[in-house]
């Protein structure tokens, strides 16, 4: 007999914690990634993703908005409680690159660095707290970049994963 197991208790090849399997599936089931895809949405639900984003418990969390023409994509991600955002737009969208850094800088938010992949750039800032103010920050840029502010349609992708 192993002294260092208790056949009462639980079975060896169990993690601890678990007593059973079902204990195990369970928990399989909770960690597994939640991903949301919805392109054609307008301005109107951008704050109910920011929203969504900020109040998950989740250990990793991504968040993507990008216009439909492909102009300018951000990538809102959480890591280990700190938030930022990675902006991505074509080199040679001259317009574009200036519109994003008046924004942010209008916003009081300084690029942490900034480097080209082929034809992108790829710029990350800091973002504020507050679900209202990085939602005023995502609609104003969205709203000077595109070409009939009234009628734009977004694309939102939202990923988390739980510990």
């Amino acid at each position: 007999m192993n002294e260092f197991v208790d056949f009462k208790k639980r079975g060896v090849e169990l993690g601890g914690g678990f007593k059973n399997l079902v204990d195990v599936l369970q928990a399989a089931s909770v960690k597994s990634p939640v991903t949301a895809c919805n392109p054609g949405e307008g301005l109107s639900q951008v704050e109910r993703y920011v929203t969504r984003f900020l109040l998950s418990a989740a250990e990793f969390r991504l968040l993507s908005i990008s216009d439909l023409q492909h102009q300018v994509t951000i990538f809102v991600e959480c890591r280990s409680g700190v938030l930022d955002a990675v902006v991505i737009f074509r080199i040679a969208n001259t317009l574009v690159e200036q519109t994003v850094r008046e924004v942010f800088s209008d916003a009081g938010l300084a690029s942490l660095w900034e480097t080209v992949i082929d034809v992108r750039r790829l710029v990350k800032y800091p973002l504020p707290s507050t679900a209202s103010q990085i939602t005023d920050l995502f609609v104003r840029l969205m709203r000077k970049i595109a070409d009939s502010p009234e009628h734009i349609r977004l694309h939102f992708r939202y990923h988390e994963k739980k510990s």
